[in-house]
């Protein structure tokens, strides 16, 4: 297939945001397309490694607490969500009540499990979970007899490495939550990576990148954010991480030389 018929079946509609962002022909945007595939596949290691992690951190400090405050007894594998309030408000429904789409989405989980002959084990069912759901979880102000879930020690067991109990700390981990979401949103829709929004970090506003340059240097601070995001719910796990061939991967393709030697 000649580059002309590449381009096509690629389409120019979606090399356009690599020719405005890269100064570049069509022929041209193919490097920086395919590049930027290979960047998604690293950065797909990452934010797997941020999802299994979060999921099972939150699962299992959950599983703990809500056993013991529930049952009396603490258990590793509990179902703590059925225990969660996941009502809102409705005027159109008997009840004056409906469930969210947190408790929505458990609901499903349940009937599709059950359909495949699946068990529900709260392992099963919480793996299924999406990933944007999490954060509503933490929203989660309380159980379903009305009393309030204990968040203050949930969270600093759920991030052992960051002081929870500051606001700024817990504003900042939301932040760096709502940017994994949206990242890992990009590499499934097979988006370019890099185009990221306007926003402020650290305080400062930080105007969406245009250039190379600026994409590079956006790429190298989220980078840096998702993994120190992953160190913050296990140590561990993100010292593993980064000794990897895929992390220093990923970091030899957010530089100019990594795009410029790249090759497919």
């Amino acid at each position: 297939m000649g580059k002309s018929s590449l381009i096509r079946s690629i389409s120019y509609a979606r090399l356009s945001s690599y020719r405005h962002a890269f100064n570049c022909t069509d022929e041209e945007a193919l490097h920086y397309y395919y590049w930027n595939q290979v960047l998604s596949s690293e950065l797909y290691i990452l934010t797997h490694n941020i999802e299994i992690c979060f999921r099972n951190q939150i699962h299992n400090e959950l599983s703990k607490e809500v056993s013991f405050v529930k049952k009396g007894n603490t258990l590793d594998n509990f179902n703590w969500f059925d225990f969660f309030e996941f009502l809102i408000p409705d005027a159109n429904s008997p009840s004056g009540k409906k469930l969210n789409q947190t408790g929505e989405a458990f609901k499903k989980i349940k009937k599709d499990l059950i359909r495949k002959n699946v068990p529900t084990t709260p392992q099963n069912i919480v793996s299924n979970l999406e990933f944007g759901k999490w954060a509503y979880i933490l929203r989660t102000r309380s159980y379903n007899d009305g009393k309030p879930i204990d968040w203050v020690k949930c969270l600093a067991k759920i991030f052992p490495n960051l002081n929870t109990s500051k606001k700024k700390n817990r504003e900042a981990m939301n932040a760096r939550l709502e940017e994994i979401r949206l990242l890992r949103n990009r590499i499934a829709h097979l988006e370019p990576v890099w185009k990221f929004q306007s926003k402020q970090i650290n305080g400062s506003y930080v105007s969406a990148p245009t250039t190379p340059d600026e994409i590079l240097k956006r790429l190298e601070i989220e980078i840096y954010w998702a993994t120190t995001f992953l160190k913050w719910l296990c140590e561990d796990t993100y010292n593993s991480y980064i000794k990897t061939n895929s992390y220093k991967k990923l970091l030899k393709l957010i530089t100019i030389d990594g795009i410029s030697d790249f090759e497919l």
